[in-house]
């Protein structure tokens, strides 16, 4: 399992809740965390922006990183206002680098093509 997923599940069981709850506070299905817990799959950007929105005092730089102190203080409204942004800023930079990526690949494809 990853730090990230064992930092997810540590959180939650700290908070009293079983796997069910998580994936319902979350909005994913049971089986989507047993497959994170069991270290076949790792926790992708949209469980990651579910569980920071689920849980707005969270750290980010925790979370993702293992960096700074696991809570921030305030009210949570401030804290997850900026966790969406922050995680909408990464997914748009992933959907950018999957584009150039995809450009690449067509690319590549018509050169092939023109050779044979």
């Amino acid at each position: 399992m990853s730090e990230l997923a064992q930092r997810i599940l540590n959180y939650s069981t700290k908070l009293g809740l079983s796997k069910n709850d998580l994936a319902n506070k979350i909005g994913v299905s049971p089986a989507v965390l047993s497959h994170i817990a069991s270290g076949r799959n790792k926790p992708g950007l949209d469980l990651i922006l579910s569980f920071l929105t689920a849980f707005p005092k969270v750290n980010p730089d925790w979370l993702l990183f293992g960096q700074g102190p696991e809570s921030r203080e305030g009210d949570g409204e401030t804290e997850k206002i900026e966790n969406i942004k922050l995680l909408l800023e990464v997914k748009l930079l992933n959907e950018m680098n999957y584009n150039v990526l995809k450009e690449k690949i067509e690319n590549l494809e018509r050169r092939i093509k023109g050779i044979q």
